[in-house]
């Protein structure tokens, strides 16, 4: 069974990981990026209202409570996908339509395209199945699947490719690192022509340890800050322990200096994700 105290510590160190991976490791910067400052964003809206509404998102995007990240990725599956992070806390595995609609409510005060609410729905997934104390295996098929939901909402311009290219990660990775000898450096290899996002999804797959995957994130070309802020996150959530505590202080004390507060703010949701959502008729 997983405790109030265990999972606040996982998402704590989910919130940290992701400071921690945009900034790959906090060398010379000790600045918050854009993406990790609009999730913990999010989040504090979320927190505050009890439930993701969408509504109320927008409104808090107009009246200037939650500011959208200043230049946004081209590639759709990117684009809320650290944002949706706040929909894997507060939502329980088993919640397929509650991780769906929570996930595509969020990528939508951004870009509303069936490859965005995918991408979303996907790291909502991962992160939920992760915090329930799920292996990398199971959360990671569960991702898919619930990509595969997302990817029906949306506005869309041919077959959303999204889950499937995730699924094509994942596999190749297992191929590397499934058996007596696993092989990191070559499954690392194996997702570096993947899309971002899969090929964030398959870093974490693969080192299943925050410090390891914000390493190889860094060491990929392209897309670094992204991919290493997802895979940090995910990682951190699946190992607290991983996170180097160097990066956790940095990222708590430049938190601390933006105005956010992530272990309480950790604390608010996993409260929240054990209390049923409003239903409105």
């Amino acid at each position: 069974m997983i405790t109030l105290s265990r999972l606040w510590k996982r998402a704590t160190a989910l919130l940290y990981g992701l400071a921690a991976g945009e900034a790959l490791g906090f060398g010379e910067s000790q600045e918050i990026g854009e993406m990790t400052a609009f999730a913990w964003s999010v989040a504090q809206v979320v927190a505050r209202r009890g439930w993701v509404d969408e509504p109320f998102l927008r409104e808090a995007v107009l009246d200037g409570t939650l500011s959208l990240p200043g230049d946004e990725p081209a590639e759709d599956e990117v684009v809320g996908a650290g944002g949706a992070l706040a929909a894997g806390v507060l939502r329980r595995p088993y919640d397929y339509n509650g991780l769906v609609d929570d996930a595509a409510s969020i990528v939508a005060i951004q870009r509303y395209t069936s490859e965005a609410a995918a991408g979303g729905c996907a790291v909502a997934a991962f992160i939920s199945g992760l915090l329930d104390g799920w292996d990398m295996e199971s959360a990671g098929s569960l991702a898919v699947a619930i990509a595969r939901r997302g990817a029906t909402l949306g506005r869309k311009e041919g077959v959303p490719a999204t889950p499937e290219e995730i699924q094509k990660g994942l596999l190749r990775v297992d191929e590397y690192i499934v058996g007596r000898t696993p092989d990191v450096r070559r499954a690392l290899e194996a997702v570096r022509p993947l899309r971002p996002l899969a090929r964030a999804l398959g870093i974490a797959y693969a080192c299943r340890d925050a410090e390891s995957a914000v390493e190889a994130a860094r060491a990929l070309p392209g897309y670094a800050r992204f991919t290493g802020a997802i895979a940090g996150a995910l990682c951190a959530a699946h190992r607290p322990d991983s996170l180097p505590r160097a990066w956790a202080d940095a990222a708590q004390s430049a938190a601390r200096a933006r105005g956010f507060d992530p272990e309480e703010l950790a604390r608010m949701l996993v409260e929240l994700r054990w209390k049923p959502s409003p239903v409105f008729w």
